[in-house]
């Protein structure tokens, strides 16, 4: 579930960058508006992904499919470049989104705050043991 709203995500990301470009033609209030609801969508979606996907992964590729899909709809109805060399480094973009996928693990790989070496992430703290224990001693079992 956190994938798929990554990738919307990823996607509404170049539906308000070209929201963007395309309302500094206009002075049409509603093109502005729809820019501003679909990027605040955008935000909230990857948002939420957030919660179980890694930071760094979840950002490259956010940005990645929002970078990809923005290329492709500007070079097909926008008339940007579609070089080769453009067009081999869109691919490798599309390359790392896809590696980062294959690559990460759904759920944060590190064990929460106090648990035990090891442990799955979501595992409760470890007991405490005496040895553990934060110690709180007098001035005078200190000085002994």
């Amino acid at each position: 579930m956190a994938w798929s709203m990554l990738f919307i995500a990823g996607l509404l990301e170049a539906v308000w960058v070209i929201g963007l470009k395309k309302s500094h033609d206009s002075e049409l209030v509603w093109q502005k508006l729809i820019f501003f609801g679909v990027s605040i969508l955008s935000f909230l979606l990857m948002d939420r992904a957030l919660k179980t996907l890694p930071a760094g992964t979840s950002y490259a590729v956010w940005t990645g499919i929002g970078a990809i899909t923005t290329t492709i709809v500007g070079v097909a109805w926008l008339g940007e470049s579609a070089s080769p060399l453009r067009l081999f480094c869109i691919l490798l973009v599309v390359a790392g989104v896809v590696g980062l996928k294959w690559t990460s693990n759904t759920a944060s790989s590190a064990a929460p705050p106090g648990a035990p070496p090891g442990a799955p992430p979501g595992a409760p703290p470890a007991a405490l043991s005496a040895d553990d224990a934060p110690r709180h001693d007098t001035r005078e079992q200190r000085d002994q």
